[in-house]
């Protein structure tokens, strides 16, 4: 468990839960987010047609993710988050040519001041999500008061419970200012994970050049998706590149969006051999992960 003061008031108060001071419980809850995770992820992104094709892909792709990182497994509020933001984008795609905007617009600013609640830097997402909303729907001030409303909710019931367990000290947990170090440094670069990055990169470079090349070719509703999960990859790429928290976890928070289009850029591919080449890379990528923790 990463445990520090450089989270969200959320996620300190979830620490101090004894039950959570247990192996077996901690293990427990990891299985059941990533779990989670996998499977509503594959549901949203075949739910609203984000692919030109529904698949199982998109669920076996996000599983190797996790897995390509052994601190990926660790419980941490990037873990936390990650469900978030899979109910966020269901909530945000929900929203296109809804008969009920407003419930959708108050259940996507409920879901990312919860975010932010465990993880402060989140904070930096508000702007996707109202340019998500403009993407999805034309300009409507009730759906974005709705949406403000509903990410103002969530710190009112902090503070009131802050304030009943006299614990309002809280709501500084994630402002320390000797903790926001910015981590655009060559020092803070793991070697070990160099390579993994680098695959990773190149797979994501190939599937952007697939994606532009088809870009027109999809519905207009699946264009629009796409492109809310290229902001979500500009804007999630900035907080974990900007944060307080140094660990290799905070890169998991790229799972999602990576996922997305990894899962596409596989779908493309005709050359048998191809595909199995670069599922034997990921694989390959997390056995050696994996092998450096001996």
């Amino acid at each position: 468990m990463i445990k520090d003061v450089s989270h969200g008031p959320l996620y300190l108060l979830l620490t101090e839960i004894p039950v959570l001071q247990v192996r077996w419980v901690i293990l427990s809850l990891v299985f059941f987010l990533v779990t989670t995770q996998i499977y509503f992820f594959n549901y949203v992104v075949n739910r609203y047609e984000v692919l030109f094709k529904k698949s199982n892909i998109p669920a076996i792709v996000f599983f190797l993710l996790y897995a390509c990182i052994p601190d990926f497994l660790i419980f941490s509020p990037f873990l936390i988050i990650n469900s978030f933001l899979t109910i966020l984008l269901y909530s945000l795609f929900g929203i296109y040519k809804s008969e009920s905007p407003l419930a959708h617009a108050f259940d996507t600013g409920f879901v990312l001041a919860m975010m932010i609640l465990f993880y402060t830097p989140a904070v930096i997402l508000v702007p996707f999500l109202f340019i998500s909303i403009a993407i999805l729907r034309p300009f409507s001030s009730r759906e974005w008061i709705s949406t403000l409303i509903g990410i103002a909710v969530p710190f009112v019931l902090m503070i009131t419970v802050l304030t009943v367990m006299d614990k309002l000290q809280f709501l500084k947990a994630g402002y320390h200012d000797h903790e926001w170090i910015p981590v655009l440094k060559l020092n803070m670069l793991e070697t070990k994970y160099l390579i993994t990055a680098l695959a990773i990169t190149f797979m994501i470079v190939l599937s952007m050049l697939k994606l532009s090349k088809n870009y027109f070719k999809n519905i207009i509703r699946t264009r629009k998706f796409q492109l809310c999960f290229m902001l979500l990859l500009l804007f999630v790429f900035v907080i974990v590149m900007l944060p307080i928290q140094h660990t290799p976890a905070r890169y998991s928070l790229l799972i999602t969006p990576v996922a997305l289009f990894l899962s596409y850029y596989f779908l493309t591919i005709k050359k048998m051999w191809w595909f199995e080449l670069l599922t034997i890379l990921l694989l390959s990528i997390i056995a050696l992960n994996y092998m450096s923790l001996s």
